[in-house]
């Protein structure tokens, strides 16, 4: 079944505000999902108010797989002395070309270990 477009949800929103039934009644007789009627009516609501919804680009993520990044880049410095930079794209970790690994190491396992 295809997805039914703007018009036609605003027309079935503007149906149930007529008819007076509630929104799982009037799911249940045009074979829509009341959940679906009610995110619409928000929906139009908020956009006839001048607040238009502007969804967000965030994927939805488990904790187990939040904590494992998909992807590491890795900048070596150039010289001895300068520092190096871990982003995991969740985190961007400047860490000095003389740092302690012991501590690093413990940074690492509370940040992988945070939803």
């Amino acid at each position: 079944m295809a997805r039914a477009g703007r018009e036609v949800w605003e027309k079935r929103v503007e149906r149930w505000k007529e008819g007076g039934l509630t929104a799982e009644e009037f799911a249940a007789e045009t074979g829509v999902n009341a959940r679906t009627l009610q995110h619409w009516q928000w929906l139009i609501g908020r956009e006839r108010a001048g607040r238009p919804y502007v969804p967000t680009a965030r994927r939805r993520r488990s904790r187990a797989r939040a904590a494992v990044p998909s992807f590491v880049e890795l900048t070596m410095p150039v010289a001895p002395d300068e520092r190096f930079e871990l982003e995991t794209g969740r985190w961007r970790l400047r860490v000095p070309a003389r740092f302690d690994q012991e501590a690093l190491g413990r940074l690492l396992t509370v940040l992988g270990a945070q939803p």
